[in-house]
C-alpha cells in the first residue's frame, strides 16, 4: 500500500493535517515579509530641493512660490534634485520669479513630504544616479536566493524537511534583526544577500511539507491555504510598515518574534513522504500513529505490514512498482533525471515557467508602489487580490486541471498587462481594475504552478528539483526590480504581457496531474498523465 492509499485509510485532510498547516502559518508568513521587505526599506521618498534664499529650517514641503523655484510644469515638479540658479545667495522673506535665472542646477539639501524614513534618506540615496543602488538591493536579494534554494533544496532531501524550515527561518530573524542596525549601505545589502540566502528554502520547504502529508484529493486545497498563508505575510508588512513608516523598526518587528521557530524542532512533524523514502521504520511508525490518533482512525494490519516491509528491505519507497517488483536504487535519482528526455525536458520547460512567474508576480508587486494613490493602501490592495485569487484556483483547478488552469491565467495575466498600457493615465480606475486582474491572474497561475510541480517530480528528488525551478526562476525575479531603470525605453507591462504569453503556451506541455497518484520514482512521474496512472475518483 502507498502512502496515498494511507491517507485515504487515515484521513486526507483530517485534524492532523489542519494542526501542521496552522503551525505552517508562522514560518510561511514571515517568509514573505522578509522576501518583500526590500520594497519598502529602499523605497523612494517625496521630497524636492530646499530653496535656503526663501526658506528657514522651519519649512513646509508646499509653498505657493515653489514654481518660481524649482522646476514645475502643468503643476507637476519635473526633477525633485533640480532647482533653477538663484541670482543672490541672500535670504528673502518673499520669494518671487526675479530671485531665480533660468538655468537649471542640482541641489544638495531636501525637504521631505512626511517623516517616512527608509535606507533611501539615511544612506544618501536620492535622485536618479543612485537609483541603481536602490533598485540593486532587489536584485541582490533575489542573486543570495537564486544561490540559497538548490543549497536548502538538496539540505532538505538529505536531513529533511522540518530541519531545514526551521533553521533557515530562526537565522533568516537574525540577519533580519542585524540588517536593521545597518550604519552604511554596504553593511545594508550584505545582510540583505546574506538573510535572502539563508531564507531561500523556506517557501518550498513549508509548501512541500504540508502538500506530502495531504491527500491526493486535498492537495489543491492544501496549495491554496499555503499560498495564501504567503499573502497574509505580505498583507501584515504593508500594515506594519503604514504604521511605524521606520525602516529599522519595522525590520525588528517582523524579525524578533520568529526567533521562537526555535519551539518548532519538537511541534512540527516531519514529512512521512520523506521518512519512507529514506527507510525511518520507527519514525515512521511513529508520525502514522500520531496522524491515526489525531484523525480519530487506527491503523489496519496492511499499514503496519508495510511499514515493517520497508525496514528489512532495501527498496527506496513503500510502494509498489508496476510489475509487482521491488527495484534497488544504483545510482543517484538526480543523475538518472537527466538520462531521461521526457523529464529532462519537463525539467527545462518548468523553470522557464517559473522565470516568467516570478518576473511578472514580484513585477506586478513592486510596481504597485508607483500606481497613482496612497503606496501602502496600493502595495496592500495588490497582495490582498491574492486571496480571490487562491480562492478562484481553488474552486476550478479540480475541475479545469492543471494544464487548462495554468495556460488560460497566464493569457488572462497578458491580456490585462498589455490593455493596462494602452489606457490613458488619467483612467486611474480602469488602469487600477486592470492591474489587480492581472495580478489575481499570475496569482492563480503561479499556484497552480506550486501544485502541479510538486505532483510531477518523484518524492526521492521533489524538493531538490523544486528548489532548482525555483532558483531558476530566481532569474525573473532577479531582472524585476530592474524595470524602473528600463521603464525610460519601454512600458515593463508590456513585457510582462509578452512573457505571460509564451508561458501560456508553454504550460500546454505539461502532464495532466489531476487525480494522479504522487509519484515516488522516476518511472512512476514520467507515466504521469496516462490513464493507468489516474487514481478513480
Amino acid at each position: 500500500m502507498d502512502l496515498d492509499e494511507i491517507l485515504k485509510d487515515l484521513g486526507e485532510f483530517g485534524n492532523y493535517q489542519l494542526i501542521t498547516y496552522g503551525l505552517l502559518f508562522f514560518p510561511l508568513a514571515f517568509s514573505s515579509m522578509c522576501s518583500l521587505s526590500y520594497v519598502f526599506t529602499t523605497g523612494n521618498l517625496d521630497y524636492r530641493c530646499k530653496v535656503p534664499e526663501c526658506e528657514t529650517n522651519i519649512t513646509s514641503f508646499d509653498e505657493p512660490w515653489l514654481s518660481d523655484a524649482l522646476p514645475y510644469k502643468n503643476g507637476k515638479l519635473m526633477d525633485s534634485c533640480k532647482r533653477y540658479q538663484p541670482k543672490n545667495n541672500n535670504y528673502h522673506e518673499n520669494c518671487t520669479s526675479s530671485l531665480f535665472s533660468s538655468q537649471i542646477e542640482s541641489c544638495h539639501s531636501f525637504i521631505f513630504k512626511n517623516t517616512e524614513n527608509s535606507i533611501t534618506k539615511e544612506f544618501d540615496l536620492l535622485c536618479e544616479e543612485n537609483k541603481w543602488k536602490r533598485t540593486l538591493v532587489g536584485t541582490l536579494n533575489n542573486v543570495g536566493m537564486f544561490i540559497g534554494l538548490p543549497l536548502s533544496g538538496i539540505l532538505s532531501d538529505r536531513f529533511g524537511r522540518k530541519k531545514v524550515v526551521v533553521t533557515c527561518v530562526v537565522v533568516s530573524s537574525m540577519f533580519t534583526t542585524l540588517r536593521s542596525f545597518s550604519q552604511n549601505y554596504v553593511q545594508f545589502i550584505i545582510l540583505e544577500v546574506l538573510d535572502a540566502l539563508v531564507s531561500a528554502g523556506t517557501y518550498v520547504g513549508i509548501f512541500i511539507l504540508g502538500i506530502e502529508v495531504t491527500g491526493p484529493k486535498r492537495r489543491s486545497l492544501g496549495g491554496v491555504i499555503l499560498s495564501s498563508y504567503y499573502t497574509f505575510g505580505v498583507v501584515i508588512l504593508g500594515v506594519v510598515v503604514w504604521l511605524v513608516e521606520d525602516w529599522r523598526i519595522y525590520l525588528r518587528i517582523i524579525s524578533l518574534p520568529c526567533l521562537l521557530i526555535t519551539s518548532y524542532y519538537w511541534l512540527l512533524p516531519e514529512s512521512l513522504r520523506w521518512l519512507i523514502s529514506n527507510k525511518r521504520k520507527d519514525e515512521v511508525l511513529q508520525t502514522l500513529t500520531n496522524l491515526a490518533e489525531k484523525n480519530n482512525k487506527s491503523l489496519n494490519e496492511n499499514i503496519k505490514k508495510s511499514i515493517e516491509e520497508l525496514g528489512c528491505t532495501d527498496i527506496v519507497n513503500m510502494d509498489e512498482t508496476n510489475n509487482g517488483q521491488e527495484k534497488q536504487v544504483k545510482i543517484h535519482p538526480m543523475r538518472e533525471l537527466f538520462k531521461t528526455r521526457i523529464m529532462l525536458l519537463r525539467f527545462l520547460n518548468c523553470s522557464y515557467c517559473w522565470i516568467t512567474h516570478t518576473f511578472v508576480f514580484y513585477g506586478l508587486s513592486l510596481s504597485s508602489v508607483a500606481i497613482a494613490g496612497n503606496k501602502y493602501f496600493n502595495f496592500i490592495l495588490v497582495s490582498f487580490i491574492e486571496i480571490p485569487a487562491y480562492i478562484i484556483t481553488w474552486l476550478t483547478i479540480d475541475i479545469f486541471g492543471r494544464k487548462v488552469s495554468l495556460s488560460m491565467s497566464l493569457v488572462i495575466s497578458g491580456i490585462s498587462c498589455t490593455m493596462f498600457h494602452f489606457l490613458d493615465a488619467d483612467m486611474i480606475t480602469a488602469r487600477l481594475l486592470l492591474f489587480l486582474t492581472g495580478k489575481c491572474a499570475i496569482t492563480i497561475s503561479f499556484t497552480v504552478l506550486y501544485v502541479s510541480s510538486s505532483e510531477m517530480f518523484p518524492t526521492t528528488i521533489r524538493n531538490s528539483l523544486m528548489g532548482f525551478c525555483s532558483t531558476l526562476g530566481r532569474v525573473g525575479s532577479m531582472i524585476a526590480p530592474q524595470m524602473p531603470l528600463l521603464a525610460a525605453y519601454v512600458d515593463p507591462v508590456l513585457i510582462f504581457g509578452a512573457a505571460s504569453f509564451v508561458a501560456a503556451s508553454l504550460a500546454l506541455y505539461f502532464p495532466e496531474t489531476l487525480n494522479c497518484k504522487m509519484p515516488d520514482t522516476i518511472e512512476e512521474a514520467e507515466m504521469l498523465g496516462r490513464e493507468k496512472t489516474k487514481e478513480s475518483r
